[in-house]
């Protein structure tokens, strides 16, 4: 038995180029003053000629979007300013794109061309919120009549995704709004991303407000992006801006038909507990098994199910020695913030108990087809990153006969459905990455209308098919029949 499917499914998921870029400007030392070196590392040479950008095996491009990030619509040498600059034209670049046709529209249709070529699912494309050197109050409806043009363009060329970051209006709710609308109107196939402006390591001082600014930029987006994150914190970062941003939307306020995915950006625990989408910017086999899950488990909409989160708080927290990059001043400081113990997205919270330290703990039940995702989350706490603190976890899931994506370590894992599981019940692992499923029937405990499943079980099991150092933690699939 093979639990899960072969294909890589559409979806909202990118390959965003920015990560590469930057190891590119490493790598060949290459000055980058106001990140002017990593927009000049966007170029057909780097994209086509080499290998640098297409890192994702090829059995899972056709559900991935190619997104060409920072730079890629702007001459080189361009400087990230407090002016407005030479963002936001969505023409790509004579220079950097010049076999690629001789005018702008021509070269965004064979850009897109050429990566649905290389296997992607489509093009994405980073846009600033912005008119190229315009005046710090915009005038509108010139502004509107450049949208709507760039969104018939796009839907000529058949672009997929606009990533729209920062730049002079990235603050403003009605410019962003008037974007969505353009793209509604002229490219209805095509996905906006907006986002809430923040720098890494300022969870201690999201609050309940930041969670509304934040909460009434989904009620206009496709997809919310919680933004930039560093490695140190990546995941509870992430968290936490999800979780405050969570707690304050008010889906009756959505427009313009948007459900409003969440991309996470990188963390897979994050998105595997919580049915987030993903801006890939690395490989990693950790990613691998998410994007394996979400053969079965699509990411889903906030307007798709109802959010709950613990009174019960865990602190993260780390010391640092000195500044992590030049331009976070956090050198010599005690970096801590607190996020809920437990949350969950439609449906119950998990119970969890440990007798040390608890794990985060994550859950989500599918809106539209019954599977079920569970994730414990490594905690970092001053002097020690990445800790596991196994648990036993609690699940409830409405049906047994929907499968159970397990990521991370447990204790023990109690499956607890609304429905009790019969005693003649098969029970069925697969890890995410391997080919075929083991019956373990006998290796587990079915009393009462559970299910238990011992921790070492599921590692053992999640770990299949790929070497031991490649991975961060476990992931599996569970099937009962």
């Amino acid at each position: 038995m093979n639990i899960i499917p072969k294909v890589q499914p559409k979806s909202a998921n990118y390959v965003c180029t920015w990560g590469v870029q930057n190891s590119l400007v490493r790598k060949f030392n290459l000055p980058n003053v106001a990140a002017s070196g990593a927009r000049d590392t966007l170029t057909e040479d780097y994209l086509f000629n080499h290998k640098y950008y297409h890192f994702m095996p090829d059995e899972y491009r056709s559900g991935l979007i190619f997104l060409l990030d920072d730079g890629w619509d702007v001459p080189y040498n361009s400087l990230q300013t407090s002016e407005a600059g030479p963002f936001g034209s969505l023409e790509p670049d004579g220079e950097r794109w010049k076999s690629f046709g001789n005018t702008p529209k021509e070269r965004l249709i064979n850009l897109s061309k050429k990566l649905k070529e290389l296997g992607y699912q489509g093009l994405g494309l980073w846009v600033s919120p912005q008119l190229p050197f315009s005046e710090t109050e915009p005038d509108m409806e010139k502004a509107r009549a450049h949208w709507e043009e760039r969104a018939k363009w796009c839907s000529e060329a058949d672009v997929m995704y606009w990533k729209v970051d920062w730049g002079l209006h990235s603050k403003s709710d009605g410019y962003r709004e008037m974007m969505t609308k353009c793209v509604k109107k002229y490219a209805p196939n095509l996905i906006i991303e907006h986002a809430y402006g923040q720098d890494p390591f300022t969870s201690d001082k999201v609050t309940d407000e930041t969670g509304k600014g934040m909460a009434e930029v989904c009620e206009y987006s496709d997809c919310f992006r919680t933004y930039d994150l560093a490695e140190q914190f990546e995941a509870t970062d992430a968290y936490k801006r999800a979780d405050v941003m969570l707690r304050n939307v008010d889906k009756t306020k959505f427009r313009h038909g948007v459900k409003c995915l969440v991309n996470i950006e990188t963390p897979v625990s994050i998105a595997a507990g919580l049915g987030f989408n993903v801006g890939i910017m690395h490989y990693s086999r950790d990613m691998e098994t998410l994007l394996k899950w979400q053969r079965i488990f699509p990411a889903f909409g906030i307007a798709e199910a109802d959010y709950t989160s613990s009174a019960e708080k865990v602190t993260e927290s780390k010391f640092f020695d000195v500044d992590p990059y030049f331009w976070l001043k956090v050198g010599g400081k005690l970096y801590s913030f607190d996020v809920p113990a437990v949350a969950a997205r439609g449906t119950k919270l998990p119970d969890v108990k440990c007798d040390s330290e608890k794990p985060i703990i994550l859950a989500s039940e599918n809106p539209n087809n019954g599977a079920y995702a569970v994730s414990a989350v490594r905690r970092t706490i001053e002097p020690n990153s990445g800790i596991i603190y196994p648990a036993d976890v609690t699940i409830y899931p409405s049906s047994c006969k929907n499968p159970i994506g397990v990521f991370g370590y447990f204790k023990t894992l109690t499956v607890a459905p609304k429905a009790v599981i019969s005693k003649d019940s098969r029970i069925y692992i697969q890890g995410m990455l391997a080919e075929e499923a083991t019956d373990i029937t006998n290796s587990v405990t079915l009393s009462d209308g559970k299910l238990v499943v011992d921790g070492m079980l599921l590692r053992k099991h999640g770990f299949a098919d790929y070497e031991r150092r490649e991975l961060t933690s476990p992931a599996a699939v569970i099937k009962i029949v």
